[in-house]
C-alpha cells in the first residue's frame, strides 16, 4: 500500500514541478494548514532519514559495556 502511495506521490510531484503556478498555489494552501505541513514534513523527513544502523565492535568494548549490550539484545525481539 505504501509503495502505491509512494509512486503516486512521486508522479503528482513531477506534475507539480512542471507548472510553477499550481506549485505556487499548493505551497501557500499547505503554509496555511499547519497540520498538513507538519505531516509533510515528517513523511519527507522519514523517507530521506531512514532507521540508524548501529555497527558496534564488541571486541573493542569495555567487558562491563559488553556485559550491558549483551543483558539489551537478550530482551530485545527478534
Amino acid at each position: 500500500m505504501m509503495r502505491l502511495i509512494r509512486t503516486l506521490l512521486r508522479r503528482l510531484m513531477a506534475v507539480i514541478s512542471r507548472h510553477p503556478r499550481l506549485k505556487r498555489g499548493l505551497v501557500d494552501l499547505v503554509y496555511r494548514l499547519p497540520w498538513v505541513d507538519m505531516r509533510l514534513r515528517q513523511l519527507a523527513s522519514r523517507s530521506i532519514h531512514t532507521s540508524a544502523f548501529l555497527d558496534l565492535d564488541i571486541e573493542r568494548m569495555p567487558e562491563d559495556s559488553r556485559r550491558s549490550l549483551e543483558r539489551i539484545q537478550a530482551r530485545m525481539p527478534r
